[in-house]
C-alpha cells in the first residue's frame, strides 16, 4: 500500500490512533506507464494524466517528472486527480486516461495490458547516482536497455512471480 502523508493527516485529523514508520529515499518510488501509442515525451502534450488525488505522492512525482523533461504540467497536460484508490488503473484500462505513475504491482498489471514504462523515477542508472536529489528519468521505448532500469525491472519479476 502506498500511504503518503495526505492520507497520514486525515486519519490523525479523524482521531485514529497511528504510529508512522518511514523511510526517507532521495527518489520517488514510481514509473511512468503510458499506452502504446506514446513513445516520448513530446507525445505526452495534450494528454490527460491521472493521479490518485491533488497534492500527494503520485501528483507532486508526476510534477516533478514532466518539469524535468521539459514539460510545462500546468500547460502541456492535464492532470486529473481521481481520488479513489484503484481509479487511476482503472481509467487507465479503460482508455480515458494515457498514462500515469505507477508502483511496481500496477506496473506488471499495466504491461500485461500493453502499456509500457517511458520514465523511471526509482531506477539505479549512473544518472541516479549523479543526481540523487531529484527524481531520476530514463526513456526508453519497450526494449530498453535492461542495464539502465534495473531495479524496476527486477521488482517487476519479483511480483510476477
Amino acid at each position: 500500500m502506498d500511504i503518503t502523508g495526505s492520507e497520514v493527516v486525515s486519519a490523525d485529523a479523524a482521531g485514529a490512533d497511528i504510529i508512522i514508520l518511514a523511510t526517507l529515499t532521495p527518489v520517488y518510488p514510481y514509473v511512468f506507464e503510458v499506452i502504446q501509442a506514446i513513445s516520448s515525451k513530446d507525445d505526452l502534450k495534450g494528454k490527460t494524466i491521472a493521479v490518485r488525488a491533488s497534492g500527494d505522492a503520485t501528483d507532486i512525482a508526476t510534477r516533478v517528472l514532466l518539469k524535468k523533461e521539459g514539460l510545462d504540467p500546468g500547460k502541456d497536460v492535464t492532470i486529473l486527480a481521481v481520488q479513489q484508490e484503484g481509479a487511476r488503473m482503472a481509467s487507465l484500462m479503460a482508455g480515458q486516461i494515457c498514462c500515469t505513475v505507477a508502483q511496481v504491482q500496477d506496473r506488471v498489471l499495466l504491461e500485461k495490458n500493453n502499456f509500457h514504462m517511458l520514465f523511471d523515477n526509482a531506477g539505479h542508472s549512473e544518472c541516479a547516482r549523479r543526481d540523487r536529489d531529484e527524481a531520476h528519468l530514463c526513456e526508453g521505448p519497450p526494449g530498453r536497455d535492461p542495464a539502465l532500469h534495473g531495479r524496476a525491472d527486477r521488482e517487476h519479476r519479483a511480483v510476477e512471480e
